[in-house]
């Protein structure tokens, strides 16, 4: 049951169409990344890498230094610049994705999965979680942009999609701790995506105002307001087409907040979706210790590799999970992503306003 309301949330963006003939403006420069000098190579071999310590430097192939994370940050640390309580208690904000379903199909089963289910993708290859972090996202990251969905080289073939569009927002984040696999200090991750269907995207400058300011009410700003200065444990996936590359959440059980009391208090970690819960069990499934929520997830991660053998699913046709989360793009060109010339597949996310590159993977 659980599985199939899933499967419905995932595919009931098609029902919003637009009427008018619609779409994407010139996908923004490809951004060379992820390419890391052969002698560099990774200590972790087949399966996933729990708390793993990554080096205290990676060099681009074109030489660029990418700082990847050294030293864990305390919880609660705020982001310089900001006035936000990272770790404020407040019920969790949600960022609603207008026109579908509310991507918490367990507030109608009421069955609540476990980690290790979150970490199966809940049978879902595409869901499957590769890394998780603790993050604060950085204030004044957030922009959106909009792609085409396309499908990765494992998925089933599909008619399903035909001329769907997401219209994505993504946020840069300070990574405090990778509690599944390891990586960069900042990572870019698409926070958010709205659902158009396009029958001529030459025609999106065209109708852009009212879809983003009027129909999906100003998505970029509704992100920044929830999640900008907040530090959340989040469970990171590629994004839902091979269009972009780029971490994401979105899904359900992808982000808990992390919250505090006070000094003294216990660091716990809440489910976005803890709103939702009507009993007291589901509120302590939900609202967690977090040093509790990171023993749930080493142990489940150590199940999965005994069950999928280091891959996305059960099957063993299914591409193997990234362990580190800077070699992203190393997934991405497996499954079919150009990144070069008219044909390309695939592009980096939008840099934000005034700065050359995105946060995400190894952008150097």
């Amino acid at each position: 049951m659980f599985r199939a309301l899933l499967i419905a949330t995932l595919s009931s963006s098609v029902v919003l169409v637009s009427c008018v003939n619609t779409p994407a403006p010139e996908s923004p420069p490809v951004v060379t990344s992820a390419e890391v000098d052969n002698s560099l190579a990774r200590s972790e071999s087949h399966g996933e890498a729990v708390n793993a310590q990554p080096s205290e430097e990676i060099r681009s192939s074109k030489g660029s230094v990418v700082e990847s994370l050294v030293e864990i940050i305390e919880p609660c640390v705020p982001i310089e610049g900001s006035e936000r309580d990272p770790c404020a208690v407040v019920d969790p904000p949600f960022v609603e994705i207008l026109g579908v379903s509310s991507g918490h199909p367990w507030s109608v089963t009421t069955e609540i999965p476990t980690i290790s289910d979150i970490l199966l993708g809940l049978d879902l290859p595409i869901l499957t979680p590769h890394i998780v972090v603790r993050a604060t996202i950085e204030t004044d990251t957030t922009r959106c942009e909009l792609y085409l969905v396309s499908q990765f080289d494992y998925e089933a073939t599909s008619d399903l999609f035909g001329h769907l569009h997401y219209y994505m927002c993504f946020a840069d984040a300070r990574i405090n701790e990778y509690l599944l696999g390891s990586g960069p200090a900042r990572l870019t991750i698409a926070m958010h995506r709205e659902s158009v269907v396009l029958a001529n995207p030459q025609d999106w400058a065209e109708v852009k105002d009212e879809w983003v300011n009027k129909i999906w009410e100003d998505p970029e700003t509704r992100v920044a307001e929830a999640y900008e200065g907040r530090e959340i444990v989040m469970f990171l996936r590629p994004a839902l087409t091979l269009a972009v590359e780029t971490w994401a959440v979105g899904g359900s059980f992808d982000m808990w907040f992390v919250q505090r009391a006070t000094p003294t208090a216990d660091v716990m970690a809440v489910e976005q979706s803890s709103r939702l819960a009507r009993t007291e069990q589901q509120r302590t499934k939900l609202s967690v210790v977090l040093q509790s929520l990171k023993t749930k997830v080493a142990a489940a991660a150590s199940e999965r590799t005994r069950l999928t053998g280091g891959r996305i699913g059960m099957a063993s046709t299914l591409p193997q999970l990234v362990t580190d989360a800077g070699r992203l793009r190393d997934f991405y060109v497996a499954e079919g992503a150009d990144y070069d010339g008219d044909d390309r597949t695939t592009v980096m996310p939008p840099p934000v306003p005034g700065h050359e590159t995105a946060a995400t993977t190894l952008a150097g």
